[in-house]
This record gives C-alpha cells, sequence and structure tokens, in this order.
C-alpha cells in the first residue's frame, strides 16, 4: 500500500500534478480507492487502483492533446482550403478572361477572313475585267492595224493611178493637135478619167 506522499510521487512521475487536497478529494470521492486503518498512517492507497487512475488520465491527456492536434490541423487544413478556393476563383476568373479574348479573336479573324474572300472575289472580277478589255483592245488593235494597211493600200493606189493618169495624159496630151487631144479626151471619159479632175489635180 502507498501513503498519501508516495502516491503524489507516482503521480507526478506520470505527469499528473495535483495537490494534497486533490488527492484527498478523489480517495473520498472513490476516484482512487484507499482505506485508513490509523489516523496516525493516514490514508493507505492501493497501487492498483493507482496505476489504474493514472492510466485513465493520462488517456484523457492524450486524447485531449489529441483532439487539440486535430483541431489545429483542422484550423490548417480550413486555411489551406480557403487558400485554394481562392485560388480556383482567381484560376476561373483568368479562365472567363481567357475564354472572352478568344472569343473576340475568333470574331475578328472572322471579319478578316470575310475580307480576305471579298478582296479575291474583286480581285477575281477585276481580273476578268481586265482580260476581257485586253481582248478587246487586242481586236481593236488588230482591226486598227488593219484598216491602216487598208488606207495605205488605198493611198498606195491612188497615187499610182495618178503616176498612170499622168502618164496617160503626157502621151495623149498634144495642144496643137485639137482634134487628136478631143478624141484623147472622149478615150479617157470612156475609161472613167474626167479631164477637168485630172486638171483640178
Amino acid at each position: 500500500m502507498l501513503n498519501i506522499e508516495q502516491a503524489l510521487e507516482i503521480l507526478k512521475e506520470n505527469g499528473i500534478h495535483i495537490s494534497q487536497q486533490v488527492l484527498y478529494r478523489h480517495l473520498n470521492q472513490g476516484k482512487i480507492k484507499g482505506t485508513i486503518r490509523t489516523k496516525r498512517e493516514g490514508w493507505l492507497i492501493d497501487p492498483d487502483d493507482l496505476n489504474r487512475f493514472i492510466e485513465e488520465n493520462t488517456e484523457k491527456v492524450e486524447k485531449t492533446d489529441d483532439n487539440a492536434n486535430k483541431d489545429e490541423h483542422k484550423v490548417e487544413l480550413t486555411k489551406q482550403i480557403e487558400e485554394l478556393e481562392g485560388i480556383r476563383t482567381e484560376l476561373t476568373g483568368q479562365v472567363e478572361e481567357l475564354k472572352e479574348e478568344n472569343e473576340n479573336l475568333r470574331e475578328v479573324m472572322n471579319i478578316l477572313l470575310e475580307s480576305l474572300i471579298a478582296r479575291v472575289s474583286v480581285l477575281n472580277d477585276n481580273k476578268q475585267m481586265v482580260e476581257k478589255n485586253l481582248k478587246l483592245y487586242t481586236k481593236r488593235l488588230d482591226d486598227t492595224i488593219r484598216h491602216d494597211k487598208y488606207l495605205r493600200g488605198i493611198l498606195d493606189q491612188n497615187k499610182c493611178e495618178q503616176v498612170f493618169i499622168e502618164s496617160i495624159i503626157s502621151a495623149f496630151w498634144d495642144e496643137e493637135d485639137i482634134e487628136g487631144f478631143e478624141c484623147n479626151l472622149e478615150y479617157l471619159e470612156s475609161i472613167g478619167i474626167r479631164y477637168d479632175k485630172v486638171r483640178s489635180e
């Protein structure tokens, strides 16, 4: 059996710091089993029951520490969750901004593509018009060249006729032979050459 001083020392060694009055109260309440044989000896405590009391209170302390650790860990986890929620909210906002920018870029690209298609269509139309005008101008140039050649041919023909007429007039012209001249004049008119036209030229 253990006396009060011995029991307090054992309790202290096991991390339970209580006063002598508290130990008396536990003995009176039956939380720790003990007997009083004589007033001189006072309380005598059963070592096995004291060990039981130590184990129960040690478990309570450990549970309390565990609960405190759990609460602290819970607070830390809650704080981390809040930080992660903040990061998630920020990332969600950035994703929405990127989606909006992507939509704007897509609209701009569609506008540019439509403009490019329209310009290509205009260029194709202009190309066809240029090709058509080029063919028309080529045809007109060919016609002009042919007409120029035709006019040059007529001019050359007129020159040749003039030379021919002058040579005929020289051959038939004789002022002293009026009768012969009149005959020659009738001949010229019969082939379509008038004397007054020749004289005017």
